[in-house]
């Protein structure tokens, strides 16, 4: 979707609280797509944010990779079914928020699929569910 470009355009190389705009609409526009949320919520993650951060991931884990009719230009990864960012970011805002027994099964999910992790991840997604599993 060409209005996730020209959002990433301006977060990376013009201003990245005018970018939001872009991807909020991004937003509207096709609700089922997560590359314009993860987007901002990577965005409000750097910027130390975690109600917004929660709040876009929260979206994103409703979508579906697999029951996309375009799947042009999708991002595999940023979706809850067939990759692990929006978990991993999900699973650390719940953390943080005080939402414990989310970020457990959140990060639960992602050990389930640990395939679906890059190698160099995995050891600290275990590392962090079994920090979760403390609390």
């Amino acid at each position: 979707m060409a209005i996730v470009f020209i959002g990433k355009m301006y977060m990376n190389y013009i201003d990245p609280e005018e970018s939001l705009k872009f991807l909020k609409k991004s937003c509207e526009l096709d609700p089922r797509r997560n590359e314009g949320l993860m987007m901002m919520a990577y965005y409000y993650h750097n910027t130390n944010n975690q109600v917004m951060v929660y709040q876009c991931t929260s979206l994103a884990m409703k979508n579906s990779f697999h029951n996309k009719i375009r799947d042009f230009l999708m991002e595999s990864t940023l979706y809850p079914d067939s990759g692990y960012e929006v978990l991993d970011l999900h699973s650390f805002s719940a953390y943080k928020l005080g939402f414990y027994e989310e970020a457990q099964l959140t990060c639960k999910r992602m050990i389930d699929n640990i395939q679906l992790v890059p190698e160099y991840d995995r050891e600290r997604i275990i590392t962090n569910y079994q920090f979760f599993t403390k609390h």
